[in-house]
């Protein structure tokens, strides 16, 4: 078993986000991913998941703020369990819609241009 690094929570990504410029792109770092919407992880009851898409056009810092702040104020259905609020202890998973990716979102990274969201496969 590997030491995966400490996975963030949604708090971590709002102070992250707020470290950077808002005009700055953001991305995930695999697969020229770009962030999308938040929704219930699948694999964790209450845990959040940041979908990711390849066909979606440039994601600002700006953008992902404000979907971080809609996230704070939405009951996210859950798949086997009541609707559940998200807080800024709540964990946060890189994974679509329905998917159970283990992915754990880790840091934010800036390099060059780009704010790069990393990801870790969360070994349990």
């Amino acid at each position: 078993m590997s030491d995966m690094p400490r996975q963030m929570t949604l708090g971590d990504l709002i102070d992250a986000l707020g470290r950077l410029t808002p005009d700055r792109m953001v991305a995930f770092e695999f697969g020229g991913c770009k962030p999308t919407e938040f929704e219930s992880y699948r694999g964790e009851h209450g845990g959040l998941a940041l979908g990711f898409s390849d066909r979606t056009g440039a994601v600002l810092v700006s953008d992902l703020v404000s979907r971080v702040m809609d996230a704070l104020e939405t009951k996210f259905e859950n798949w086997d369990a009541p609707a559940h609020p998200v807080t800024r202890d709540t964990l946060l998973w890189a994974a679509n819609p329905g998917c159970i990716s283990e992915t754990a979102i880790v840091d934010v990274r800036e390099r060059g241009a780009i704010a790069y969201i990393v990801t870790a496969f969360a070994d349990t």
